[in-house]
């Protein structure tokens, strides 16, 4: 089932207060959810018509073997697709709006009932398509020239014979879903809801409780003692709960074990890669060539020292910035530097952008009510997508203006250039599309910064972007990679034994036997406060798409003939095929060092200006000490 596509913006190093530079209720600031539906009531019209249509895909059971049912079933489903993604796109952007309103959080459950619906209904296409065999599809196709269009779609479908299971076991399989998933559950109610925080006194005499929102402010501070009370405190309440985060990360482990096994694939790594046929051989590479680029990181933890004027640097000193920038981007400015900063792309790719920000598909101000965060919606295909902001007017609002637009560009062009079935693609795709341009933006800010300071804290950002984006991202990568290797193998994973896995990966990639930053023991309970851990195998690709956005954008800029070209390939292709070879098609291989290599120059050309610009020391934050 195809997914409606949700990009959340994590928090990133620099925050502001949020500034009101224009009225947050204006309409031009708000997006218009009625190219979708006019009302909420033609949107109930349209569901229950829908409902109506769905069980007319089980007059296709049975039947696929025959070319001109074949076409007719997958044209049904996949326009009943499309359908249920439109109306998911308006129920879940409507209750975004405002969460407070029940009418509209209620649609956006029956939303979710309508997906289950089709789901339900179209469960018997992948086993039949698998039955018929590559040999059978290739002669329906034959028979019947129409399903060509579909050729892909069934190519996909047969390659997974091997790894699906009969229909008796994949029922059961289907019914364990819910159990799966509970550890991820327990552990979103334990962290949220049960742990005591404790709570702490500030230099300036402040009480404040370190709960996970402000234990990410409070690793910012400039005072540094500040600092590591709230990472004592933070890390040392954690532990009193590190044999049940253990205990419920080893039962998301052997549910991802058990269902990977179940399906035949040797670990839960080829199981999770297997969805978009990402050869395992671009996760090893990623993590070879990330190792390689230690020098680049110690390089700039070194510098981080000497800026903040630290001769033993800590661990609960890497989120400090460097300096402090008072530098205002209100949300007209923001959208004419993105826009601007775009112009090597190419004038098609400019005007899309401009479509994208000059209209009304961005929601922009924080109002109450409204969700948090920040997110690109591109599921309803017959229509343009829609941005969900919470903008302030720091540079931070700029940078996920850019990256949303970014996901919006993608999702554009691709449906121009793709039917509905192949207007998606993996995260892998769709980061690189925002990844450049971030890339883009960081380039054109740097060549306009008017001050010696502006320009050090722009390049810090950038520097602590590759730190967050790809070191950090790997490193959790790692971490999956070897306790799922570890009960793969027949091993129990304590809370004891991942801090020992966490804290051995944390001293490796921040140089603690290296002299670089030194690591204390009790920061290896970190793991406990990751998420992304319940997601099998999903950050990596935010790694990868950064090392291969970075490939590109520097060919583009460097005027490397057909480089445009083939970055613009990439965003046509959607998912007419596997990530994987859209991208070797465009020149560039995954599985090779060379986009891990590209991302690592880039990060030392970055810290080369940096140490130009601060042979003199410029003034950093006060109290670092």
């Amino acid at each position: 089932m195809r997914r409606t596509r949700f990009f959340l913006i994590s928090a990133i190093l620099f925050r502001a207060p949020f500034l009101f530079g224009a009225n947050p209720d204006s309409e031009e600031c708000r997006w218009d959810l009625t190219e979708l539906y006019k009302t909420s009531q033609d949107w109930d019209q349209r569901a229950k018509m829908f409902l109506s249509q769905v069980s007319q895909l089980q007059n296709f059971k049975g039947r696929l073997d025959n070319p001109r049912a074949l076409q007719a079933a997958l044209h049904l489903y996949f326009d009943l697709s499309k359908d249920v993604s439109r109306l998911s796109s308006y129920a879940n952007n409507k209750s975004n709006e405002d969460q407070q309103i029940a009418e509209n959080l209620e649609r956006a459950g029956e939303a979710s009932v309508l997906v289950s619906k089709l789901g339900a209904a179209a469960s018997f296409l992948s086993p039949e398509i698998i039955s018929l065999g590559a040999n059978k599809i290739s002669e329906l196709i034959d028979e019947n020239a129409e399903l060509k269009t579909f050729e892909f779609f069934l190519n996909d479908t047969v390659r997974l014979a091997p790894h699906t299971l009969g229909p008796e076991a994949e029922s059961v399989l289907a019914a364990t879903g819910a159990i799966l998933s509970a550890p991820e559950s327990t552990y979103e109610v334990l962290r949220s809801t049960e742990i005591e925080w404790p709570t702490i006194e500030l230099a300036n005499h402040e009480k404040i409780q370190v709960t996970t929102h402000n234990y990410e402010t409070l690793r910012t501070s400039v005072n540094r003692e500040d600092r590591k009370k709230a990472y004592d405190a933070y890390y040392a309440t954690l532990k009193k709960y590190e044999r049940t985060m253990g205990s419920v990360l080893y039962s998301f482990l052997l549910g991802a074990n058990f269902e990977s096994s179940s399906r035949k694939y040797p670990q839960s790594l080829n199981g999770s890669l297997s969805e978009h046929n990402i050869p395992e051989a671009v996760f090893r590479t990623l993590i070879d060539e990330t190792h390689k680029g230690f020098p680049a990181l110690d390089r700039y933890e070194k510098l981080r020292a000497r800026m903040l004027g630290i001769t033993d640097l800590k661990y609960y000193d890497l989120y400090t910035p460097f300096l402090e920038v008072k530098q205002e981007y209100p949300i007209e400015k923001a959208k004419d530097i993105v826009l601007t900063s775009v112009a090597p792309l190419g004038d098609d790719y400019v005007k899309i952008m401009k479509e994208i920000l000059y209209n009304r598909w961005i929601d922009v101000y924080n109002r109450k009510g409204k969700r948090d965060g920040a997110y690109m919606d591109g599921g309803a295909y017959d229509a343009h997508p829609f941005i969900l902001l919470n903008h302030d007017n720091a540079l931070e609002g700029t940078e996920t203006l850019t990256h949303e637009a970014g996901h919006a560009a993608y999702a554009v062009i691709t449906k121009k250039n793709q039917p509905y079935h192949y207007s998606d693609n993996s995260l892998s795709i769709d980061e690189i599309a925002s990844q450049a341009n971030e890339l883009l933006l960081q380039d054109y800010l740097l060549k306009n910064a008017k001050t010696r300071e502006e320009k050090i804290f722009l390049l810090t950002t950038a520097v602590e972007r590759i730190r967050q984006s790809f070191f950090r991202q790997v490193q959790f990568s790692e971490f999956e990679l070897k306790v799922h290797e570890a009960v793969g193998n027949g091993e129990v994973i304590s809370g004891e034994k991942a801090s020992e896995i966490y804290l051995d990966l944390l001293k490796t990639y921040y140089g603690h036997d290296r002299g670089v930053v030194t690591i204390d023991d009790a920061y290896a309970l970190e793991w406990a406060q990751v998420p992304h851990f319940y997601y099998n195998f999903y950050v990596y690709q935010y790694a990868t798409s950064l090392a291969a956005a970075t490939y590109f954008i520097d060919q583009i800029i460097e005027g490397k003939p057909g480089a445009q070209e083939n970055y613009l390939k990439i965003l046509r292709a959607g998912a007419s095929d596997y990530p994987t070879n859209i991208l070797l098609r465009a020149g560039l291989d995954m599985t090779s060092p060379a986009p891990y290599q590209a991302l690592i120059r880039r990060m030392n050309s970055l810290l080369d200006q940096l140490d130009e610009l601060t042979a003199v020391p410029a003034t950093p934050p006060v109290e670092t000490k």
